[in-house]
């Protein structure tokens, strides 16, 4: 009994240390409806749980989050057939972007960011997490020179988004 109290303990703490990596899992892989993103949020914390105990921390605790959360967002994805349509930001979801980015030119950036395919997506909202091109790579089986040209390209279809708008 006291393992298992241990266990869920240490659960809950890494949690804890990694629920914006979750939060923000679940903004990019929804609608951004708060509903929506509760759903796809308890669906990644339920996957985590399930996969806890096989979890050999032979990669970054985030880095197995990250995967996690990547995987279920596209089987959601999957689930509803289609990508997540564009739409504005409420009020309340504003503010939470908003104290990341502080400025006009982020709202602006995730508005393109939603246009993007969702293999684009998540790849780019690794990268402007500031995950390591390397822990990227593992997480989705790729090698660091793919992760770092997949970037590169995605950054330039933002640019030229931007541009013919």
């Amino acid at each position: 009994m006291a393992l298992r109290m241990m266990k869920k303990e240490r659960f809950l703490k890494m949690l804890a240390d990694c629920e914006g990596i979750i939060f923000r899992a679940c903004m990019y892989f929804t609608d951004r409806k708060p509903e929506n993103v509760n759903d796809l949020y308890q669906e990644i914390v339920q996957r985590l749980w399930l996969s806890y105990p096989d979890f050999n921390q032979a990669s970054k605790t985030s880095t197995w989050v990250y995967r996690i959360a990547v995987n279920t967002g596209f089987e959601h994805l999957r689930r509803k057939k289609s990508a997540p349509p564009t739409v504005s930001l409420t009020a309340e979801h504003y503010k939470v972007l908003a104290d990341e980015s502080g400025n006009a030119l982020m709202e602006r950036l995730y508005e393109l960011i939603d246009r993007l395919e969702p293999d684009e997506r998540m790849l780019i909202f690794l990268y402007l997490d500031r995950v390591p091109q390397a822990d990227i790579a593992a997480s989705l089986g790729l090698t660091v020179n793919s992760v770092r040209k997949r970037i590169q390209k995605i950054k330039e279809k933002l640019k030229q988004m931007n541009r013919y708008e």
